[in-house]
């Protein structure tokens, strides 16, 4: 088991000059926004046989920030390899949960394509989560999250907490 801890700097932002607002409640976050990620800490299980192999596991937490605010919203997730590619990029499903700075929970499932090392996103293809239930402002939300391919930790909110 290795770990790691990566940080992401969010230089755009800064030297836009943005300054920081009012922290908001877990309302105000539906709709459609964009967090971008900040710190990571990975966690690699590696599972028998020795090597990537279904079964290994990515778990950790992503610290994503609002740049409306500079509120930080805590990523809790658990990927599994579920096939190993030729090209060391595998498939991945993972369980996340998203928890705002109220308290409110996001849970989310989804299924994606990267290489299974500790950079921060190294994704091979487009990261889309299904919203599969929620506590507070988020418990009767329906929508998804997505992610570009790339190691930009953008991740684009669309959410109907209706």
């Amino acid at each position: 088991m290795r770990s790691y801890k990566t940080p992401v700097f969010l230089t755009a932002v800064l030297a836009a000059g943005l300054v920081s607002a009012p922290s908001l409640g877990s309302e105000a976050y539906c709709g459609t926004f964009e967090l971008i990620g900040d710190v990571k800490t990975v966690t690699l299980i590696d599972v028998p046989p020795e090597g990537d192999s279904i079964g290994d596991i990515r778990t950790g937490i992503m610290d994503f920030i609002d740049p409306r605010t500079d509120d930080v919203i805590k990523l809790h997730y658990r990927n599994k390899i579920i096939e190993v590619g030729d090209d060391d990029v595998h498939k991945f499903v993972g369980d996340h949960v998203w928890e705002f700075p109220d308290g409110d929970l996001l849970f989310t499932r989804n299924l994606y394509y990267r290489t299974n090392d500790t950079r921060p996103r190294g994704m091979a293809s487009k990261a889309t989560n299904g919203i599969v239930g929620g506590t507070g402002a988020f418990a009767r939300v329906r929508g998804e999250i997505t992610g570009p391919p790339g190691d930009a930790p953008v991740r684009r909110f669309d959410l109907d907490c209706g």
